[in-house]
């Protein structure tokens, strides 16, 4: 599976985001999942809201425009819970809850995403 790297401001937020860029891995992000061990988050492209029906933990939802700027952030969003509309936002990016905080992302600043092979990853 190829992973999107991912720098906020020019610095790594992590290297091992899900690719979640069709209809199908769009509509599953993290859902099953236990928690994010062994990856940093989901990258989410085209997508304006998101749901975590299913889900098992809270996260942090950062919407991005086209142009990289982060335009929104909810913090901790619990499972069960649905997002509103950003009509701005291109992508999202799910992080585990607090991670935004901890790497100080804020609205108005700059994320860049890059897609990497998967064989990067293999051990």
């Amino acid at each position: 599976m190829p992973y999107i790297v991912i720098t906020y401001e020019g610095k790594p937020i992590g290297a091992k985001f899900l690719r979640c860029t069709n209809i199908f891995t769009r509509m599953r992000g993290l859902l099953g999942r236990v928690d994010m061990k062994g990856i940093d988050g989901a990258y989410i492209s085209p997508c304006q809201a998101v749901h975590t029906f299913l889900m098992r933990f809270p996260i942090d939802v950062v919407f991005v425009a086209a142009d990289g700027t982060v335009i929104d952030i909810i913090h901790s969003l619990q499972p069960n819970k649905t997002t509103s509309i950003r009509r701005n936002a291109r992508s999202v990016i799910e992080l585990d809850a607090g991670r935004a905080e901890a790497l100080s992302i804020k609205p108005g600043g700059r994320l860049n995403a890059k897609l990497v092979r998967a064989e990067v990853f293999e051990l």
